[in-house]
């Protein structure tokens, strides 16, 4: 069996057949990157290192992020689940604040929309 057959990799073609991107992460992600501000969701990319972020303040030369994820089976009571409609993403998602960071500017790769107002 080769790594491109089996049940797994059919499973995992029939999750990705069935994802859908919001239409306003679509334009924020084909977009040019606005000037970063609180409370957008961006891609930070330091060479193979790749992480959603939600950016909590921004400075002048750096950002304070929290990492942004999709797994909300696994989130504690450090977590922020948002539900659906509190993101661009159309999906639960769960910040951890208790994780949040400071990061250069430069790593802000791509924004992916913003959270509510």
């Amino acid at each position: 069996m080769t790594p491109d057959s089996g049940p797994a990799y059919e499973r995992l073609l029939a999750a990705a057949a069935a994802l859908h991107v919001p239409p306003a992460v679509t334009e924020a992600w084909a977009a040019s990157a606005p000037e970063p501000v609180a409370g957008q969701l961006w891609r930070a990319r330091w060479d193979d290192d790749i992480e959603l972020v939600v950016l909590m303040s921004v400075g002048d030369t750096d950002v304070v992020a929290a990492p942004l994820t999709f797994d909300i089976f696994y989130a504690d009571d450090t977590a922020l689940v948002l539900d659906a409609d509190d993101s661009d993403f159309a999906t639960p998602v769960v910040i951890w604040p208790a994780l949040r960071t400071r990061l250069p500017m430069f790593v802000l790769d791509r924004t992916a929309g913003a959270l509510a107002q």
